[in-house]
């Protein structure tokens, strides 16, 4: 599955029976009651529109990441055609950055600093300069990752291959401590493993009900996430590579939070899928109201498309649309990023 999500039904409630233990929050959610058809614009404003200027180019393949830094939108497409592309604030294409000698390496990540570009490939984090886009240096990490954040003191790593799933590391890439043993078949989704939520640091596993709260090189559950009132117990889950179609596996009927979890200044935002339907929960951070979108019934008014996908770019409280993701690069269209705002109050 691309890093899109297709919003195919919808459901609105507001639950206010989250009642935190000593140690952390508690998000109950309710997905038993659903209401009649709306537009999609009832519940989005669209703050602007870019369109990407990549018609006669076949630029992009896919866009699996977006950053906004100054006046540039960077887009990562991982594998076919690799590297980062900058587009300046009016959609005009300015440069693609890759892996210097090997432009069709994979990149699986990259981050921005007031300095730096940087981007994680296989066995090393590349730096390249974030005025001139210009390639500075690397380092080497001598474990697998397939994504990566940082601050001012630590790295912190994710293990794609199912063993220490989270790993940190100095500023030199030096291991710290590493947590959270990992089933195999578990895995966990690109570019959604770290949230902001109120200025602190979180980090979510694929599939589990769960936030890990990070400060520095500690790691505590920091929320849980119960749907109808029932906890789900993660101990029990097992090899869930095919719950979402198996109805014989017991957790085909329960929900479970599936490939994103992200954050903006105001909303926090997760898909969940139960009995093979899709589902999209949108958190106010600080009264911690819920809306659920659930199975059918959307009217996509925003972008006149069948399918609503979002991308897990941000701008600060913005969310990123991307219209004609599908069909640019084969029907030689543009993409046109549309900038989000939610309006669950």
């Amino acid at each position: 599955m691309k890093n899109i999500f297709i919003i195919i039904l919808f459901s609105l409630l507001f639950s206010c029976k989250n009642k935190d233990s000593g140690d952390f929050k508690v998000l109950n959610i309710d997905t038993n009651e659903q209401i009649v058809r709306h537009k999609l614009s009832a519940f989005f404003e669209v703050e602007k529109k870019i369109k990407l200027n990549t018609k006669n180019r076949n630029l992009i393949a896919s866009i699996d990441k977006i950053l906004v830094h100054k006046n540039f939108i960077f887009i990562l497409n991982r594998f076919s055609s690799p590297g980062v592309y900058i587009f300046d604030t009016k959609g005009e294409f300015i440069k693609k950055i890759t892996v210097p000698f090997d432009e069709t390496q994979n990149i699986y990540d990259f981050l921005i600093d007031s300095q730096k570009i940087e981007m994680l490939v296989a066995g090393k984090v590349l730096f390249f300069d974030v005025n001139t886009f210009e390639y500075i240096n690397s380092k080497r990490i001598d474990y697998p990752s397939t994504r990566f954040y940082k601050t001012d003191e630590y790295y912190y790593l994710v293990n794609g291959k199912g063993q220490d799933l989270l790993m940190i590391a100095d500023m030199n890439f030096n291991k710290q401590i590493q947590y959270l043993k990992e089933h195999p078949s578990h895995g966990v989704y690109p570019y959604n493993s770290f949230i902001n939520i109120n200025k602190d640091l979180f980090f979510f596993k694929n599939y589990s009900n769960a936030l890990y709260q990070i400060k520095g090189s500690n790691l505590k559950i920091g929320y849980k996430i119960i749907f109808n009132g029932v906890e789900l117990d993660e101990a029990e889950l097992g090899d869930i590579k095919n719950f979402k179609t198996e109805k014989s596996n017991p957790f085909f009927y329960k929900e479970v939070i599936k490939e994103f979890f992200f954050s903006t200044n105001k909303h926090f935002y997760f898909s969940f899928i139960k009995k093979s339907k899709e589902y999209v929960a949108i958190v106010n951070k600080s009264t911690r109201k819920v809306m659920n979108f659930d199975v059918s019934n959307v009217e996509n008014d925003i972008t006149n498309e069948k399918y609503f996908p979002f991308i897990v770019g941000k701008d600060d409280e913005f969310l990123i649309s991307v219209k004609n993701l599908e069909s640019s690069f084969y029907k030689n269209e543009d993409f046109e990023l549309f900038f989000l705002k939610p309006t669950l109050q």
